[in-house]
């Protein structure tokens, strides 16, 4: 049988391109025929069988590829002709859609209800009426919308609450799969090389405590709400510096102005070394307003390092029952500020155990046997 992977930018660094490459190639495992469409991105870490075909669209603005991805699909799957489709985008239709990064309209509706004041709210409804975020939503949808969906699959329960408000009432089993937690193989503790050289080439003190933001969205989700909470833990004398693992944008830079944080925060850029920056750290803090998947902490799971997140962490209970943080709310810095000192209290105790735990085994079903149980329902064998 031959199915059709749908997936964006392909690149094996990031979680939800992980997970793409790893559910075809367990899908080619299995038997199946798998054809993998990306809009740009590369074979890194894929079986050979699969066969890729990459769109190559390169606009000078990101709408321009939102509106051309689709129509190159179109095409593109009525030369392949596959059996099925499976789309990891909450904007492309397909046989089964698993929107690994969530759905648009969830994300944007709560962004929205974050903000405090009549200015604030007017201008993020004009910023919502942007040519790229008018065309995202015009796309999801349609998508959502579309009667050719059969099923979709979401890999934590929140995930599943925000699609289920989203169809609206709509008639689409929304089932609930489990996904291939990576191996951790990295052990870091505070006097190793890999610590000492970032902190020489950052200009930090190593015995410094790191608290690790990763900010891995172009949005100022949680970003205002981090530094007004590393204020006054700084100013009371604790020798902390904030990493933020995204892009820097003026107006981040003047807050960190204004705040009197030039010395204490570094922005890492688009990093591929997410998980060396989250191992070398002391503590991982995301007050994140939209994330249910869990991909901004994931990584510190896995390596048992101190979590501090919300409850629109998709991976919350996780964090609760790991011994980290959840708050109610991602725009409270007070509450932040009470999370990050008990867990900076709990590390200055000894609390703290440096180093990985052992690789837990797969979760059953992971999302390719889960996928392949659900075509076998559908009485077409492999």
């Amino acid at each position: 049988m031959h199915l059709a992977i749908i997936c964006g930018v392909l690149d094996a660094q990031q979680p939800v391109g992980a997970q793409t490459i790893a559910l075809a190639n367990g899908l080619v495992e299995r038997g199946y025929r798998i054809t993998l469409f990306s809009l740009s991105g590369k074979d890194e870490g894929l079986d050979s069988r699969v066969d890729l075909i990459v769109a190559g669209v390169k606009p000078r603005r990101v709408w321009l590829a939102m509106i051309r991805y689709p129509r190159w699909l179109t095409q593109a799957l009525a030369n392949t002709k596959p059996d099925h489709t499976i789309s990891m985008l909450s904007t492309v239709p397909a046989t089964i859609m698993v929107p690994l990064a969530g759905t648009l309209r969830a994300r944007s509706r709560t962004r929205r209800n974050l903000r405090s004041g009549i200015l604030n709210q007017l201008l993020e409804r004009l910023i919502d009426l942007r040519p790229s975020i008018a065309s995202a939503h015009l796309l999801e949808h349609r998508a959502m919308s579309r009667d050719t969906v059969k099923t979709y699959i979401a890999i934590s329960q929140q995930l599943k609450a925000q699609l289920q408000a989203d169809l609206m009432g709509k008639e689409v089993p929304i089932e609930l799969a489990s996904i291939t937690q990576p191996e951790q193989r990295v052990k870091v503790d505070r006097a190793s090389q890999l610590r000492q050289q970032l902190a020489r080439a950052w200009g930090l003190s190593s015995d410094s405590y790191w608290i690790v933001f990763p900010f891995v969205n172009a949005h100022l989700d949680g970003v205002e709400t981090m530094l007004r909470a590393v204020k006054p833990l700084i100013e009371q004398g604790v020798d902390a510096v904030l990493l933020m693992a995204g892009p820097s944008r003026y107006t981040h830079l003047v807050w960190i102005g204004q705040l009197g944080l030039r010395d204490r925060v570094r922005f890492m850029g688009k990093t591929g070394l997410l998980q060396e920056l989250i191992s070398a750290s002391d503590l991982i803090a995301c007050p994140t307003s939209h994330d249910p998947a869990g991909w901004a902490v994931r990584p510190a799971l896995g390596l048992s390092k101190p979590i501090i997140t919300t409850t629109a962490c998709g991976v919350a209970d996780e964090v609760s029952k790991a011994g980290g943080s959840v708050l109610a709310s991602p725009a409270q810095p007070v509450a932040l500020l009470a999370a990050i000192r008990q867990q900076h209290a709990h590390w200055e105790g000894g609390g703290t155990v440096d180093g990985v735990k052992p690789a837990e085994s797969p979760q059953t079903p992971v999302l390719a046997q889960f996928i392949d149980h659900w075509v076998q329902l559908q009485g077409e064998p492999a």
